[in-house]
């Protein structure tokens, strides 16, 4: 039988019958290399190489992933944001190194007491002054003048909205702010803005309101004292409402601590006597003089849309368990008038650093009290 006999004779493939034995043999995708069929289930089951490993689903980019990451400021890492705050930080050189070449020295402050004008300067280039009038730039020079003169009389009593950078011997500086809201749940960017203003001017009494949190939901490495300004020495207090247990990020609540060589002359600290956290104050003695520092918040009236949780409406379910049906800031009022009273009897100087929510030149507290230097 020669070769091409034998090539007819041999069995079609479709003749062939499954022994059971296993076969590698290439069919229409159904088995690979290396795979096996489970006859009862009907998977196909692949044996992964060891440096293979298998696909997770990728829940980053959920609902619920997506706000964790938010409330925990896990994207401040992210290469987008990293270039973008590269722009904003050379924004910002860019910026304090401009307004550090425009901004007037006392001395050019003063220039316009001498009947000098800005055309004096080397800087200043009119193209139209040719063409100005000596009655127009007498006018302008006398209006130059009184605005400078107001300027300088505003600096030599002490400013307004204006510090400056450097701290002079024998000085102390007082920051009072509303916080609204530290953010130590979040890890707010607030404290760390905080302790770079204390750094920068060199402040020595830290007062603030509305840190809003209950810190006995808050660990020991978080306390108040423990975030601000680390390193160094500090005495003071942080206050909040204590009468009552809401959520740990608690509305209102009021601090105020000395940091580094001011703790030396801190005698006393105190708060609310009631457990409020409506206020609390720091005691400064030295040689004969006691002078008292206050921070505080008085409240406001809530809108409609309130639900239960505003500083007002935890004061007001407090008093009216107590039978007082007043205003809350009426009972604020006139219980911290009460105890600046007792202070003052004792002979001590009272700073009261407050959020009033309301004019204190017309209303308030100050205008009862002649005596109390306002800080607000």
């Amino acid at each position: 039988m020669d070769t091409l006999e034998q090539q007819t004779n041999l069995p079609q493939s479709r003749d062939l019958r499954y022994d059971g034995s296993r076969k590698e043999r290439s069919t229409d995708g159904i088995t690979k290399y290396g795979e096996r069929r489970n006859d009862n289930t009907q998977h196909i089951i692949r044996r992964l190489e060891p440096n293979i490993t298998k696909h997770k689903p990728n829940r980053r980019h959920t609902n619920k992933k997506s706000k964790s990451q938010a409330r925990q400021d896990k994207w401040r890492h992210h290469k987008s944001c990293l270039s973008l705050k590269d722009k904003y930080r050379a924004f910002h050189r860019g910026s304090k190194k401009f307004l550090k070449k425009i901004t007037p020295s006392h001395k050019d402050l003063a220039r316009p007491q001498a009947n000098h004008t800005m055309q004096d300067n080397s800087h200043y280039f009119d193209s139209i002054s040719p063409t100005i009038s000596a009655n127009r730039l007498n006018l302008a020079t006398d209006q130059e003048s009184r605005e400078m003169r107001h300027m300088l009389d505003l600096l030599d009593d002490g400013g307004v909205g204006y510090m400056p950078e450097k701290k002079q011997n024998g000085w102390i500086r007082l920051m009072f702010e509303n916080w609204n809201s530290l953010g130590i749940y979040s890890q707010s960017w607030k404290i760390d803005r905080l302790n770079f203003l204390i750094k920068h001017l060199s402040i020595d009494i830290v007062a603030g309101c509305e840190c809003q949190t209950d810190w006995s939901f808050v660990n020991p490495d978080n306390q108040f004292h423990s975030l601000l300004s680390p390193g160094q020495a500090k005495k003071g207090v942080a206050a909040h409402n204590t009468t009552i247990k809401i959520q740990r990020d608690q509305m209102g609540g009021t601090a105020i601590t000395g940091v580094g060589r001011i703790c030396d002359v801190i005698t006393d600290v105190g708060q609310d006597s009631i457990g409020l956290g409506r206020w609390s104050w720091i005691t400064l003695h030295d040689g004969n003089t006691t002078t008292r520092i206050i921070s505080a918040y008085l409240p406001r009236k809530p809108n409609k849309q309130a639900k239960g949780r505003t500083v007002w409406e935890q004061h007001s379910r407090y008093f009216e368990a107590k039978g007082d049906m007043r205003y809350p800031s009426s009972i604020f009022i006139s219980d911290l008038l009460c105890v600046i009273s007792k202070w003052k009897t004792d002979g001590d100087h009272i700073i009261l650093s407050i959020d009033a929510n309301q004019d204190m030149c017309t209303r308030g507290c100050s205008h009862r009290n002649s005596n109390v230097i306002p800080s607000t």
